[in-house]
C-alpha cells in the first residue's frame, strides 16, 4: 500500500508541475512557448510535459550542445535519447545540437510515434547509433518536419539518418550528410512482436523488413518531401543517399543528391519495388555504386522514377540503371 501511495504521489506531482509550467489552454489556442536552458534533464522534462498536454513549443538555448549519455525511452524499435514524441512538439534552435555522447551505449536520438508530430528548426541531430534497428538519428511513424537543420554522422542497420516507416517527412533547407546504413538489421516483423513499451503510442501495422544496409541517408516507405536540401556523403549497401520502397512516395525539388556511396546499387537513389520517386529541378551528381545505378537505380517492378528539369551526371559506375528504366536519364 505504501508503494502504491508513493507512486500515486509522483503521478500527482508530475500533473501539478505540468499545470504550473504549462497552464491549461483551450484546445484551439496557440501553443505555448517555453525556453529551455542548456541542460539535458530540462529538455527531457519539457518534451515529456508537451507529450502529456498535447502541444507545445520549446525554444532551445542558442549554440548549446545537448549531449545525451543514456537512453530516456525505449520503444519497439529500440532505445531513444529523447522521450518518444507522441504529442505535437515544436523545437526551435539557433545553432543548437542534440548529440549522443561518443562513449554512450548505442541508441537513436529521436523517435516520432504514430500519434506524434515533431517540427525541428535550426537544430543539428548528430551521433545517433540505433545498432540493429532502423533510423540511427530519427525514426518516424508520425510526422517530422526539418527546416534549416542538419542530420549528420548517425548510423544504423537501415536508414542511417532517418527511417520513415509509413509516416511523413519534410525537409526544407536541410542537410543530411555523413550517415551510414551498415546492415545486419533486426527485421521489422521481429521487432514489432515484442510489445509496446514505456512511452510508446503505436498501432498494429506490420511490414516486411527493408533490405539490410539500405538508405545511408534516408529509408522511406511513407511520404518524403525534400525542398532546397542536400543529401550527401552518406553510405549504404544499397541506396547510399536514399532508399525508397513499398509504397514510399518521395519528391525532391531543387535538391542536391551528391557524393553518396552504395556498395551495390543506387549510389544516389535506390527506388525499390512499390516506390515512386519524383525529381524536380534537382541535381544528382558524383555518387558512386559498386555494381550499377551510380546516380539512380530503379527496380521498376511496380516502381517508377520521374525526372523533370533534373540533371543526373558524373556518377559512377553509371548515371541510371537498368538501361531505359528512368526516362530522360542516360544509362
Amino acid at each position: 500500500m505504501n508503494a502504491f501511495l508513493r507512486k500515486a504521489g509522483r503521478i500527482a506531482c508530475a500533473a501539478m508541475t505540468a499545470q504550473i509550467l504549462w497552464p491549461t489552454a483551450p484546445v484551439h489556442a496557440q501553443a505555448r512557448e517555453v525556453t529551455i536552458p542548456c541542460d539535458v534533464p530540462a529538455l527531457l522534462d519539457a518534451i515529456a510535459t508537451v507529450n502529456a498536454i498535447g502541444r507545445g513549443i520549446l525554444r532551445l538555448t542558442p549554440l548549446c550542445e545537448y549531449v545525451l549519455t543514456r537512453p530516456s525511452s525505449t520503444g519497439e524499435y529500440g532505445p531513444n535519447g529523447l522521450p518518444i514524441i507522441i504529442g505535437d512538439v515544436t523545437i526551435l534552435g539557433s545553432g543548437t545540437t542534440i548529440r549522443r555522447a561518443e562513449d554512450a551505449p548505442r541508441f537513436r536520438l529521436i523517435e516520432v510515434g504514430e500519434s506524434g508530430s515533431l517540427k525541428l528548426t535550426s537544430v543539428t541531430v548528430a551521433g545517433g547509433d540505433s545498432g540493429r534497428y532502423p533510423g540511427g538519428g530519427i525514426l518516424v511513424q508520425g510526422r517530422l518536419a526539418l527546416r534549416t537543420s542538419t542530420v549528420e554522422d548517425n548510423a544504423s542497420a537501415t536508414g542511417g539518418a532517418v527511417a520513415n516507416l509509413g509516416g511523413s517527412v519534410t525537409l526544407v533547407d536541410t542537410n543530411v550528410s555523413g550517415n551510414r546504413a551498415r546492415g545486419a538489421s533486426t527485421t521489422i516483423t521481429e521487432v514489432r512482436t515484442s510489445g509496446v513499451t514505456r512511452g510508446s503510442s503505436f498501432g498494429a501495422r506490420r511490414a516486411a523488413a527493408p533490405a539490410a544496409g539500405a538508405g545511408g541517408g534516408i529509408l522511406n516507405r511513407g511520404e518524403l518531401h525534400a525542398l532546397r536540401s542536400h543529401i550527401g556523403g552518406n553510405q549504404a549497401g544499397v541506396g547510399g543517399g536514399v532508399y525508397n520502397e513499398q509504397g514510399g512516395r518521395a519528391t525532391f525539388r531543387n535538391t542536391t543528391i551528391s557524393g553518396n556511396v552504395a556498395k551495390a546499387r543506387g549510389g544516389g537513389l535506390y527506388n525499390a519495388p512499390g516506390g515512386y520517386s519524383r525529381m524536380l529541378s534537382t541535381t544528382v551528381s558524383r555518387n558512386k555504386a559498386g555494381d550499377s545505378g551510380g546516380g539512380v537505380y530503379n527496380d521498376f517492378v511496380n516502381g517508377a522514377v520521374r525526372l523533370a528539369g533534373t540533371t543526373v551526371t558524373a556518377n559512377r559506375t553509371d548515371d541510371c540503371a537498368p538501361a531505359g528504366s528512368v526516362a530522360r536519364c542516360p544509362a
